[in-house]
């Protein structure tokens, strides 16, 4: 579930970028929170701040190297239903994906 539903006029003019940003903010903020929160049980959430950006530096690193066709794999066989719902509109169940074909 969505904590910020699309505002009406993004739907209206069918703004897909818009929308998508929105959903990817509020998806990196919940994982922020979530990793605080783990951090919080482990006794650590002094070094939150500090390490935060270091792990997702990391991860970016990790998922920069992956191709277009890798990368929309992966996210098609997802088991979590927030990104299939995020890049579902992307990826097409048969054929080549958005992100293969723009970089083309």
């Amino acid at each position: 579930m969505w904590y910020s539903g699309d505002k009406k006029e993004q739907t209206q003019q069918g703004s897909l970028k818009l929308r998508l940003e929105n959903r990817l903010n509020e998806m990196l903020e919940r994982r922020r929170r979530l990793l605080k929160m783990l951090f919080k049980n482990e006794g650590r959430l002094n070094v939150f701040p500090e390490q935060y950006p270091d792990i997702v530096k990391r991860k970016k690193d990790v998922i920069e190297k992956f191709d277009s066709k890798e990368l929309e794999h992966l996210l098609s066989n997802s088991t979590k239903n927030v990104a299939q719902e995020v890049v579902g509109c992307l990826i097409p169940a048969k054929g080549k994906g958005i992100l293969h074909e723009i970089e083309n």
